[in-house]
């Protein structure tokens, strides 16, 4: 029986997988070691990622399509921001018309060496313990974690960043949403 797993943009599932790739390990035998899972879940795994264009089998190695990662983190950015501006009833046109700019010009605050280097250093987490997330659900951390750091740090990083937190942080969290509206809904 073959597992069937959710769109790769929401799916937790095969990304330890994908992280330990991301991280060198790109032969099945050492991902059934690290990862300390049967060879057929591994197989299963790494045959979902090949069918979504995540990972490239080059002979017995695995590794990642990162075009295709940049593309599909680039998707989910832009509907994050779109969920962003469509939970927000109330945002004015200016901070709209930001954020519709920063959701047709993505690529310019979020560069793909800034998005390889996170998704690096996530894959490193992971392997000390924080946690199977999915793409979307890292992505939307990040944007979250953005819009409360630092220009300083964020400013060692990329200029960018600051400009993009600035947008950001004008429109509140989807935790500050439910805070927002749990009151017209608490009877």
């Amino acid at each position: 029986m073959v597992t069937r797993y959710s769109e790769i943009e929401n799916n937790s599932e095969v990304m330890d997988v994908l992280y330990y790739i991301i991280l060198g390990h790109n032969t099945v035998k050492e991902l059934k070691e690290t990862l300390k899972q049967p060879q057929s879940t591994i197989s299963t795994k790494l045959k979902f990622l090949r069918q979504n264009k995540i990972i490239i089998k080059n002979k017995w190695n695995f590794e990642p399509n990162w075009e295709a990662i940049y593309a599909k983190m680039y998707g989910i950015l832009k509907e994050i921001l779109k969920q962003k501006i469509a939970i927000n009833k109330d945002i004015e046109t200016k901070k709209l018309n930001e954020l519709q700019d920063v959701i047709k010009n993505i690529e310019t605050y979020l560069s793909k060496p800034l998005l390889k280097g996170f998704l690096k250093v996530y894959s490193l987490l992971f392997t000390y313990g924080y946690g199977k997330h999915s793409i979307y659900d890292i992505l939307d951390s990040f944007l979250n974690v953005l819009s409360r750091s630092e220009d300083n740090d964020l400013k060692k990083i990329d200029k960018n960043l600051c400009v993009l937190k600035k947008i950001l942080s004008k429109l509140p969290s989807k935790e500050e949403l439910l805070l927002k509206y749990l009151p017209e809904n608490v009877k």
